[in-house]
């Protein structure tokens, strides 16, 4: 018998890549930070003189990866927390065999005709 593929859950893959986005953007936030001390130390950039130029930089180069991170944990969240109800239960229940009524009834005919001829 051969074993049936199984693919990880679609909010498990959102998770994983908001994860992936998450470490990107503190790697980004990581080298701006570099980049403005470097030229801190260079005499190139005063922050108190260009305090807005900064925050500019910092926020264009981490909000793009901060909005995709948010984006994707919220997709996550949305898939696990807005299932369909049958998809949250953990054990199907196998649907019960009812009692076909036409057998009932032709249980009773043949009883009534074994008693019948019985006589």
């Amino acid at each position: 018998m051969k074993k049936r593929q199984t693919y990880p859950k679609l909010e498990y893959l959102f998770y994983g890549a908001a994860g992936f986005m998450l470490i990107a953007l503190l790697l980004n936030l990581y080298n701006i930070h570099q980049y403005i001390n470097s030229l801190v130390q260079a005499k190139q950039l005063v922050i108190a003189q260009q305090l807005v130029k900064v925050i500019i930089a910092y926020l264009e180069v981490t909000l793009p990866y901060a909005f995709y991170t948010m984006s994707l944990f919220g997709f996550g969240y949305f898939i696990t927390h807005f299932k369909k109800p049958e998809e949250l239960s953990v054990k199907k229940e196998e649907p019960t065999k009812k009692a076909n009524p036409s057998t009932e009834e032709d249980d009773e005919d043949i009883d009534a005709f074994l008693l019948e001829n019985r006589k």
